[in-house]
């Protein structure tokens, strides 16, 4: 191993890709028996899974929070 005039050993950062300003938040969200058969049943019309209807529930209950923020 070499080190630098310096003295100082270099540090590798972390391996992978680098963040882009997006985080991912972990969320857990409790649903009754009779959510849980309505949402297997919208996946299982749109063709899509459960996470996917999930993400669109938030997202527009989150489209129509912010369009009712003046």
């Amino acid at each position: 191993m070499t080190l630098p005039l310096d003295g100082s050993l270099s540090r590798k950062g972390r391996p992978g890709p680098k963040p882009r300003g997006r985080s991912v938040v972990p969320l857990t969200i409790t649903v009754t028996i009779a959510q849980r058969a309505s949402l297997i049943a919208q996946a299982e019309i749109q063709q899509s899974s459960i996470s996917a209807i999930v993400r669109q529930f938030i997202l527009a209950g989150l489209a129509a929070d912010s369009a009712a923020t003046p």
